[in-house]
């Protein structure tokens, strides 16, 4: 027995009880619903991207080692006398070399600092040598052509920055996911309470039915129409206690809860905000909305591929310059010491000029730039689009406000108009039909009522995803992300 009690004990604790409110179902969803993991996935990867971009224009340090490469052959070699001979050779040869590079966004160069060491080691005749480079430096730049770094600054923190708005516009998704999951229980409680109140009320109504057919005071027609509205109301009640174990179902996996656990839902009021005027949604989305940074970025895009196309399609150059000091001894402090290290200097300039490719550079040029033209077209009809959306969300929702006032005074009166045409007919002065009537206009307000709630707040925050805008708080979204990482 005492086993037992443990066990149900145990069972019990495991199940929880949640009483929530929209505000609480909405903070759920945003800590551990799938769709708020994946939305935190993607920013995260996006970060990740930023971080890269960055790190290619801090110094890079690298170390090159080739320990053993040992080698007994046969190998061709030019003589003094300025013949190719072929010579057995038996040798060993290590390196390592020391390297700190530097990207030079501006102009597209690179900035190097090296030092190194190599080393021969000769079996046939013993012997071993050592070449030192103490110190170079070393700057490559290419001339008259595309410069990828310096369009990667312009272009990577515009993605960085539309990912961090379009991580704030996901989570809006996951907001309204989290309303329609939420309203869909109660419009499924609300029929359910609806429909026993109906059964129980049928059942009464039948049963005085019954007793006035008894004294012939009605006819049978409407007294089999009494018992049909009873058969009715009882199969109501069970279709829609189904609709309502499978919204629970849908609400209970969308928030990560246990099938096992509770919950309960107290429906909301209306949205604090009554009124958003047009103009300040306008100015909201189009400084917070990741579309026009998008759009920027795509302008920026574009402009890339031509002056990518003209740099890789025209004459192009290089230019690479060196200076440093070498030293060869068969020792290693000799060939670091000045009696046995020279300068080291080198200068090379390449250039390459297309002279006949049948117009391809021109095709690839005319190419993009007609890709630019396309894509400005389309930015400005986006553009254009978007504030039409903007100005439609803003109407909607101030429109919802007011179809929602009406909707609370017609459930008001028609719950007390069926409260009266049940009292009256009890008295006997209405029909079935007048009170099936008022029964009927009765649910269809309450529903009603229901759904221009939920569509009112899915309007809201549709207008929140849009704008990207706290209207109550009247703060940016974006400046209340915190905890993504």
């Amino acid at each position: 027995m005492l086993f037992g009690f443990l066990l149900l004990t145990n069972i019990s604790g495991a199940q929880k009880v949640y009483s929530l409110k929209m505000d609480d179902a909405i903070a759920l969803a945003e800590k551990q619903s799938p769709d708020a993991l994946l939305a935190k996935t993607k920013y995260r990867q996006s970060y990740w991207r930023y971080r890269y971009y960055q790190a290619a224009y801090l110094p890079a340090l690298s170390l090159a080692a080739n320990p053993f490469n040992i080698s007994r052959s046969f190998t061709q070699i030019t003589t003094m006398t300025g013949n190719d001979s072929f010579v057995h050779q038996s040798l060993s040869t290590s390196s390592v070399n020391l390297s700190l590079t530097q990207q030079v966004g501006l102009t597209g160069g690179a900035f190097s600092l090296n030092s190194g060491l190599q080393r021969i080691d000769l079996f046939n005749v013993p012997s071993t040598s050592y070449l030192s480079t103490p110190i170079n430096i070393a700057y490559s730049q290419p001339v008259l052509t595309y410069n990828d770094l310096k369009w990667q600054k312009r272009i990577e923190p515009l993605y960085f920055q539309e990912a961090r708005k379009q991580y704030v516009s996901d989570m809006e998704d996951v907001h309204i996911k989290a309303i329609t999951l939420f309203f869909d229980i109660l419009a499924a409680q609300s029929s359910i309470e609806e429909a026993k109140l109906n059964k129980a009320n049928s059942d009464t109504l039948y049963k005085l039915g019954q007793g006035r057919y008894n004294l012939g005071r009605i006819a049978e027609n409407e007294l089999l129409q009494l018992e049909l509205d009873n058969l009715n109301s009882g199969l109501q009640v069970q279709q829609f206690s189904i609709t309502y174990s499978a919204a629970i179902g849908k609400l209970k996996s969308f928030l990560g809860l246990d099938a096992s656990d509770s919950i309960h839902l107290k429906l909301p009021t209306a949205p604090d905000t009554q009124q958003v005027s047009i103009t300040v949604a306008a100015i909201q989305a189009n400084s917070n909305n990741p579309l026009s940074v998008s759009l920027q970025r795509q302008g920026m895009e574009a402009s890339r591929d031509v002056a990518k196309a003209i740099g890789t399609n025209g004459v192009q150059a290089n230019v690479f310059a060196l200076y440093g000091l070498n030293g060869n001894a068969p020792a290693i402090g000799e060939s670091y010491s000045s009696a046995n290290t020279q300068d080291q200097e080198q200068f090379q300039f390449g250039i390459t000029i297309p002279i006949l490719d049948w117009g391809r550079a021109h095709g690839a040029i005319e190419m993009a730039k007609a890709q630019q033209q396309l894509s400005t077209t389309n930015i400005k009809k986006l553009k254009t689009d978007f504030d039409q959306e903007v100005q439609l969300d803003a109407a909607e929702y101030n429109l919802q406000n007011q179809q929602l006032i009406i909707a609370t005074k017609a459930n008001t009166v028609s719950q007390r108009r069926y409260f009266i045409a049940k009292e009256r007919y009890l008295l006997g002065k209405i029909g079935i039909t007048d009170l099936n009537i008022a029964q009927t206009d009765r649910d269809a307000a309450q529903k009603s009522y229901i759904d221009v709630l939920r569509n009112s707040w899915i309007t809201f925050y549709n207008l929140r995803k849009i704008t990207l805008y706290d209207f109550n708080k009247q703060i940016p979204l974006e400046s209340q992300v915190t905890g993504v990482f």
